[in-house]
């Protein structure tokens, strides 16, 4: 299950956040859980930008969730494709809000190749 890049309004829906929910409700209470991802390179194009707002939304109803459910307190980010067009309008678009709205990090995914 995961936020669909080419139909997100479709793919955030009920069924998708009870799965997200019940994703945290196994692995709240391990002490090396470091954080949650909301969603993995969903803007992987520099045109695909429409699904950020439903990422967006993940992070915020994840951390509703945690927060509701009396669970310590676990970031909740994005990781996002290298996307050299937008990456840093990304950053700024997760980082931007109030704390409960805001990604508490941002990754940005390399290929080996990339690095090496």
């Amino acid at each position: 299950m995961s936020i669909n890049r080419d139909y997100p309004e479709g793919s955030y829906n009920n069924i998708y956040l009870q799965h997200v929910f019940a994703t945290i409700d196994v692995f709240a209470d391990y002490d090396n859980v470091l954080g949650f991802f909301a969603a993995n390179e969903v803007i992987n194009k520099k045109e695909e930008t429409e699904s950020a707002a439903y990422v967006k939304a993940v992070i915020r109803d994840m951390k509703r969730y945690i927060k509701e459910r009396g669970y310590r307190q676990i970031p909740v980010g994005y990781s996002a494709a290298d996307v050299a067009e937008n990456r840093l309008q990304q950053a700024d678009y997760f980082n931007c809000g109030p704390d409960d709205v805001r990604a508490d990090f941002f990754g940005v995914s390399r290929s080996v190749e990339e690095v090496c």
